[in-house]
């Protein structure tokens, strides 16, 4: 019997946290993914991050953003 996962907290967002939240985005749970707060005046600097890192390296697959080293481009 599966289970579906529709929404999941991630903390931790290093290279291992930010993978598993972009794995479980890609099958269409709602993510949270938290970090310690950084310094300075964005607290959620850790965390953007590691969904910048994701992003770079094709790691989320958004609507409308091509694969295959081309993360980022939205399709015309």
């Amino acid at each position: 019997m599966a289970t579906q996962i529709s929404n999941a907290v991630v903390i931790g967002a290093g290279t291992m946290g930010a993978g598993i939240a972009a794995q479980l985005a890609n099958g269409g749970a709602q993510v949270t993914l938290l970090d310690r707060a950084s310094e300075g005046d964005d607290r959620s600097a850790l965390a953007r991050a590691g969904v910048a890192r994701q992003l770079a390296g094709g790691g989320f697959m958004l609507p409308g953003v091509r694969r295959a080293g081309h993360a980022g481009q939205r399709r015309r």
